[in-house]
């Protein structure tokens, strides 16, 4: 692969992904906002924009693409900056370091592809066998032309194509190269001759993202034919677990919404698309192979599992989340059940249908907590050690995170463990050996016996529910919240407790940033009446909200460090005289 190769492939990347490498960045409704660092900027001026590729800032007039702003922010060479960028997205930089010749066999290789594809699709046209697919299928013309789908006789037609090729030096290379990639083989019976390896079948063309012909996946058209479904064989050109089907005609699309649906079969993906869902692409089966994890990130870090709805769909999906977990990526699952997969969800139902499942789509570690919770027995302590290993088990991909460590402590609350477990768990993600755990947990676990209150029927209050800190970091942050996105704010995050408000927290950060500053308030109290909420913690925030100005002095980056290292240092102060 060639430097144009690699820049094809950094150009496919969202460039809010290279850019947030460097700075943070804000998400306003629509807009992707950044301090400009080019300037003596106080408020977001820098505006990332993912379906342009391109950056800009019109306070100082500068922008760009990807490379641009590598090459500006860091002051390096287009070449180094190439290089960071490959680090960056997850590629190998020294792939692409030289032009490497053009691979005779594999141009050939893909002229064979190109011919067959055409082949395959003018002998669909009238063919009854493929005119019936796609009527039981619902496929519209445009959706059987925007995939190229085709059909191959059982005539040995591509077979016979090659041997009528006229000039003998093109022609050898060319059997050659179909024996080589073997979608022909040579006749044992008669010296000379060759047939198809794909025959009597309905043919699906799968390319590359840069357009390329890369194989095909076939279906049988008949009762008795084996296997249902037959893949390319590995090849130079065909690389299974590098290849996703749909991509070359999804990636436009997942780029503009920032969000790629995930699904099993080429069939899912074709119904997906034919149904407006074009950010869709499919694995090819239910095997999964790390190698594809940075190329579906390059494209968005926004994933949905829509994996079929059976027992190996779900393992399927579990492997593949733990790919995604140890990249910091939660991907959300929608499930079709009671339907198999997105094809036959379409069949029985609307897009509109679909898109809500979509959106209501949680995280698929919560499902899998979720499961384990309801599935499983917690009547004892043995039973609650052994559910909570295999919480850790799960979150451990994404290591000492707070999204790992407050999942476990909710976790580790539903099914009756008081205790706080957040440091056994960040000791847990980063062992090798998890088996000495067990003893640990059961001392964390095990419950100490309490004395009853003097008077069961009305015991004492001991004390305000929320901390004295607490109640301090409540107040300053709903009057200045655009603290949450400074590196800091985890420290504050970490001094908080109990876990309902480092949720409630969690919350208000991930939704800030997509509110106006006028929904500010609105959006609190929402998240505040959504669940079990003290009444105590609704009124200190409630009051907090009252005496809160619409009016308020936006902070600069210097006054809002200044604001939370004083939080910081107030908080700590109270929890010590506690």
């Amino acid at each position: 692969m060639s430097i144009d190769d690699l820049k094809l492939q950094i150009k496919d990347t969202p460039i809010s992904r290279v850019v947030e490498h460097y700075i943070p960045l804000t998400r306003r409704g629509s807009q992707t906002l950044a301090i400009c660092p080019f300037h003596q900027d106080t408020k977001p001026s820098l505006n990332v924009n993912d379906s342009k590729g391109m950056f800009m800032c019109f306070a100082c007039n500068t922008g760009g693409d990807h490379i641009t702003f590598v090459e500006k922010y860091r002051n390096l060479s287009f070449m180094d900056s190439l290089r960071e960028i490959t680090e960056i997205i997850g590629l190998d930089f020294s792939d692409y370091q030289t032009e490497k010749k053009k691979n005779p066999d594999l141009e050939m290789a893909q002229k064979i592809l190109n011919k067959a594809i055409q082949i395959y699709q003018k002998h669909a046209v009238g063919n009854a066998v493929f005119e019936d697919f796609a009527k039981d299928r619902k496929l519209t013309p445009e959706t059987i032309k925007k995939f190229k789908l085709g059909h191959a006789p059982g005539n040995n037609i591509l077979s016979n194509y090659l041997l009528s090729i006229k000039d003998e030096k093109t022609r050898n290379h060319a059997i050659q190269v179909g024996l080589k990639i073997k979608v022909i083989h040579p006749d044992k019976i008669n010296q000379g001759k060759y047939f198809d390896t794909f025959r009597d079948r309905i043919m699906f063309p799968i390319f590359d993202s840069y357009n390329n012909p890369m194989g095909f996946t076939s279906r049988a058209t008949r009762p008795n034919q084996n296997p249902k479904y037959l893949n390319s064989s590995e090849s130079l050109c065909f690389i299974k677990k590098k290849l996703l089907y749909g991509v070359n005609i999804a990636k436009s699309s997942i780029r503009e919404k920032d969000e790629v649906i995930l699904c099993e079969g080429n069939m899912d993906v074709i119904t997906l698309h034919q149904k407006g869902f074009d950010n869709a692409v499919a694995i090819m089966g239910t095997a999964y192979n790390a190698a594809l994890t940075p190329i579906i990130k390059s494209l968005s870090k926004k994933i949905v599992f829509a994996l079929d709805s059976d027992q190996a769909g779900h393992e399927a999906t579990k492997r593949i989340n733990q790919f995604f977990l140890k990249e910091g990526i939660t991907g959300r699952h929608i499930s079709f059940h009671p339907q198999k997969d997105p094809d036959e969800f379409l069949n029985e139902h609307n897009a509109i249908d679909l898109e809500t499942r979509i959106k209501e789509a949680i995280p698929f570690i919560d499902t899998e907590l979720k499961r384990m919770r309801t599935e499983s027995p917690v009547e004892t302590i043995d039973q609650k050690i052994e559910l909570i290993k295999m919480a850790f088990d799960l979150l451990s991909p994404l290591g000492k995170s707070m999204q790992a460590k407050e999942r476990i402590a909710h976790f580790a609350q539903s099914i009756g463990v008081k205790t706080n477990i957040d440091d056994l768990f960040g000791e847990f993600a980063q062992s090798e050996n998890r088996g000495q755990f067990s003893a640990t947990l059961k001392r964390k676990v095990e419950p100490k016996p309490q004395q009853a209150p003097a008077n069961p029927q009305n015991p004492v209050k001991q004390g305000s529910f929320l901390s004295k800190s607490t109640q301090l970091a409540i107040r300053e942050i709903l009057n200045n919240p655009e603290v949450m996105e400074l590196e800091k704010w985890g420290e504050v995050l970490d001094l908080l407790s109990p876990n309902e408000v480092k949720m409630w927290f969690a919350s208000i950060q991930r939704l800030y940033f997509e509110v106006d500053d006028n929904d500010f308030n609105s959006m609190v109290l929402d998240i505040l009446n959504e669940g079990d909420t003290s009444p105590e913690f609704k009124s200190i925030v409630g009051a907090t909200l009252y005496r809160s100005t619409s009016k308020k002095v936006a902070l600069d980056k210097k006054g809002q460090n200044q604001l939370l290292n004083d939080l910081i240092k107030r908080m700590k102060k109270e929890q010590l005289i506690e």
